[in-house]
C-alpha cells in the first residue's frame, strides 16, 4: 500500500474478490492520500538510493516541513537498511516513534529501519519541530 503514495493513487483488481479486512486497509490508505493530497501534489522527490536490492525516495515539502522516506525492498539482501535523509542540518525533526532528530545527525548518523522481506516496502515519516 505505500506504494500508492508519492503519485497518483490507483488500484488495478477485482476489489470484489479482496478480503473485507484488505479492502478496509486500502479505504484507510486511500483516506490517508486524501487527506495528503497537497503534501503529495506539491513535493519535491529526491533518489536516495536505487540498487538490485532496494529503492530509496525522499519525498519533501518545499520548507522541508514535512519528510517521508519510502524503502521500497526489490528483492531480499538485508534485514535493515539505514538511510540519510536530507534536511536542513539546523532543523530538528520529530519521528513517528517520537524521536528527535537534527538534520545534521540525520545526515551523519541516519536512521536504521527494518526492512522485512522481498517486495515490500517501509516509510520513515519526518515532521519539523
Amino acid at each position: 500500500l505505500a506504494a500508492m503514495m508519492g503519485g497518483p493513487a490507483s488500484i488495478s483488481c477485482d476489489l470484489i474478490s479482496i478480503l473485507p479486512q484488505t479492502r478496509e486497509e486500502m479505504a484507510r490508505q486511500v483516506a490517508i492520500f486524501k487527506e495528503e493530497r497537497s503534501f503529495w501534489a506539491n513535493s519535491e522527490c529526491r533518489i536516495l538510493a536505487d540498487n538490485d536490492c532496494m529503492m530509496v525516495l525522499q519525498y519533501n515539502d518545499p520548507d522541508f516541513t514535512q519528510v517521508k522516506v519510502h524503502v521500497y525492498i526489490k528483492k531480499f539482501c538485508q534485514n535493515a537498511v539505514t538511510v540519510y535523509p536530507v534536511c536542513p542540518e539546523s532543523s530538528s525533526y520529530l519521528t513517528v516513534d517520537g524521536i528527535t532528530l537534527t538534520g545534521a545527525q540525520l545526515a551523519e548518523e541516519g536512521v536504521e529501519l527494518k526492512v522485512g522481506r522481498a517486495n515490500n516496502a517501509v516509510v520513515l515519516e519526518l515532521t519539523k519541530q
